[in-house]
């Protein structure tokens, strides 16, 4: 889920950078954002991209889905029973 949401972030940020045009610098010194600028120049049409972030968003809330019904699954199945005593009670002691 964590690498979908990079994938996802890095998605958004290309089509935000083809949106504000390919022509100005990109502001800050990250050299995530350069590389980001890089493969932009390289980076599919807009449509395609926000198919790809579709898809991407798809992905993760079915992962998350799937989380939550494991989470919920381990806590149900967490039931704890009410301890019995190893000690069993004696009947009639001599």
């Amino acid at each position: 889920m964590a690498e979908l949401t990079c994938q996802n972030n890095a998605l958004k940020a290309q089509l935000s950078q083809l949106r504000a045009g390919a022509g100005g610098d990109i502001t800050g010194t990250s050299q995530v954002a350069t590389k980001t600028k890089q493969e932009a120049m390289s980076a599919p049409p807009p449509a395609t991209l926000e198919m790809r972030i579709a898809e991407l968003n798809r992905q993760s809330a079915e992962a998350r889905d799937k989380l939550l019904r494991l989470i919920e699954q381990q806590k149900n199945s967490l039931v704890v029973s009410p301890a019995i005593s190893p000690i069993t009670p004696q009947q009639g002691e001599p």
